[in-house]
Parts: C-alpha cells; structure tokens; sequence
C-alpha cells in the first residue's frame, strides 16, 4: 500500500512540476495583441470626373491586369492563322487579332 502511496505522490509532484515549468516558459512569451481599428491615409490621389469621355492614364511602371476576363470569339467559320497570339501578348489599338481563310468554305 506504501508503494502505492508513493507511485500516485510522484506521479502528482512530476504533474505539477511540469505545470510550472509549462507556466514559466510561457510568461517568456510576448503577449498576442489584436489589432486595433486605426484610421488609414490615402497613399494615393485621387480627383472627381464629369461624365464624358476622359483620357485614362496611369504614372507608375509596373504590370497591369484586367480585373475582368474577356474572351474574343470570332463568329465566321474558317481556318485559324494566329502564330504568335498567346495567353499575355500585347495588343494595341487597331492590330489584327487573326484572320481566316475562307477560300474552301461551302454555301450551306
């Protein structure tokens, strides 16, 4: 029974010490803090438009991306001559996307 006894006092002193030990290693640790809400400054300018047409431009370098995806679908039939379009080519105003050959079309 004495054996016991001691088996369940060292068991109970190893637990506690480890709790303490737990507890010291913890108060080493920087508290968390949430973030508070705190007032954000504009890093950019911005200016009030009419409606009407406005030229758009952009004074920094850098990459730009579409937010919104546009698919070119042509609506004729034919063969496809597109050599160098390719998923982030640039494209300017008035250049030719691809062109078909129609030549061996059937009238249906």
């Amino acid at each position: 029974m004495q054996e016991n006894l001691r088996k369940i006092i060292r068991a109970f002193i190893i637990i506690t010490a480890s709790f303490v030990l737990i507890k010291i290693i913890m108060s080493f640790k920087k508290e968390i803090s949430i973030n508070e809400l705190t007032e954000s400054k504009r890093l950019i300018s911005t200016e009030v438009v009419k409606l009407g047409s406005n030229k758009i431009s952009v004074p920094v370098y850098g990459k730009l991306s579409s937010t919104i995806e546009i698919n070119i679908v042509t609506e004729a039939n034919g063969i496809f001559y597109g050599n160098n379009f390719k998923s982030g080519t640039k494209v300017f105003k008035g250049d030719t996307l691809d062109t078909l050959n129609m030549m061996n079309l059937k009238v249906i």
